[in-house]
């Protein structure tokens, strides 16, 4: 294979890449792991992208996961997609 070709992990991955600091998840009942709905720079981008994809419908009947990429050990999620889901009463 010519090297040409070669990826490095770390241009795939989008790691270390300040631009994609934060990541969008959901989670489905019937779902094993989250599914990456989109990645974002900043605070801001990340509401804006929440309120995008609500509107479309992509958040409808599922849990929503945000992982700050570049957080402190232990508190990268910011918003658990595995945390139980708030009652209503």
């Amino acid at each position: 294979m010519s090297d040409e070709f070669l990826l490095d992990w770390e241009d795939v991955s989008g790691r270390n890449d300040p631009r994609q600091r934060y990541r969008i998840y959901r989670l489905h009942s019937t779902d094993d792991s989250p599914f990456l709905l989109a990645t974002v720079e900043d605070e801001k981008a990340v509401g804006v992208a929440i309120c995008e994809m609500a509107r479309e419908g992509q958040l409808q009947d599922a849990a929503v996961g945000i992982l700050d990429t570049q957080g402190e050990r232990g508190q990268r999620w910011l918003v658990n997609p595995y945390a139980p889901a708030p009652q209503v009463k």
